[in-house]
């Protein structure tokens, strides 16, 4: 674990998603020391199940993306998110891995595994983590593998699954509480005029990813992290919620199956933390 996430470093300290970012650059720092250690787990089972030990990096990349942004900001982008045309963005992995998630989500194993329920159950709600890098095959068999209970992945009968994005956009449109992106924007005080110029102070935070995006799009997002940056500063958190909305977006535009894939692979061509803006 130390070799493949830290490079071999073993003083390496978790750092905390309220402090300042990472002073290395890696994501993996805001790994929890119990994170660490159920890590080196996964590593140790994926070697005697034969999973590819590449698949374990996703899932820390996961882990410790999910570390890295307190629990009280993270928002459920359904009914938050439009396309376009200002229609709401519906939320949804492939039906494989949906099925793979609510399998996952409804088993014994999600209680006891190796990985924190918390993590699992963000990582596997597309409202909330739409665009993670973990293949949900291996992710399936190394929580059951790691459980004491649901090592055969069995269903709890007890399990209630909650409600799936387009359930969720759909119970938000009959109480009328989906908002318009006009909305949004309205209710931070900023009209959409400049937003495109707007946008390019902060576009190196998707790394190249923006060329992707239309004229709206930016025009969007530039008034997003502009008044982001204004209530809450251009290094907080808060940015994050930005970014994952940029991030979809690009995902939305680029599409295909190998859209997540390729993303991953932009996100991991820089050591540096992908949270960390460059200085304007």
């Amino acid at each position: 674990m130390l070799n493949r996430l830290f490079h071999g470093d073993s003083t390496a300290q978790p750092k905390s998603a309220y402090g300042p970012q990472p002073s290395s650059g890696l994501v993996f720092n805001y790994l929890t020391a119990t994170d660490r250690d159920a890590l080196s787990t996964l590593y140790d089972t994926a070697r005697e199940q034969g999973v590819d030990l590449k698949r374990v990096d996703e899932i820390a990349f996961d882990l410790a993306d999910y570390r890295s942004v307190p629990p009280e900001i993270m928002v459920d982008a359904v009914g938050k998110t439009f396309n376009e045309h200002g229609q709401p963005v519906v939320f949804e992995f492939s039906p494989d891995d949906e099925a793979a998630a609510q399998r996952i989500l409804t088993s014994k194993a999600i209680k006891d595994s190796a990985l924190p329920e918390d993590f699992l159950r963000q990582r596997l709600n597309p409202g909330l983590a739409p665009m993670g890098a973990s293949d949900f095959n291996a992710l399936e068999s190394l929580v059951y593998a790691t459980s004491r209970t649901g090592s055969n992945g069995e269903s709890d009968p007890s399990a209630v699954l909650a409600p799936r994005p387009r359930q969720r956009l759909a119970l938000l449109q009959a109480a009328g509480a989906v908002l318009t992106p006009q909305q949004v924007l309205g209710g931070m005080g900023h009209s959409t005029s400049g937003g495109q110029d707007r946008f390019a102070a902060f576009a190196s935070r998707l790394r190249g990813a923006a060329a992707s995006l239309t004229d709206n799009d930016k025009d969007t997002l530039g008034s997003l992290y502009t008044s982001t940056a204004e209530a809450y500063g251009a290094n907080s958190p808060q940015m994050r919620d930005v970014d994952r909305i940029a991030r979809t977006l690009v995902a939305l535009r680029t599409g295909g199956e190998d859209s997540t894939i390729h993303l991953w692979q932009w996100l991991l061509d820089s050591e540096e933390d992908t949270t960390r803006p460059t200085p304007h």
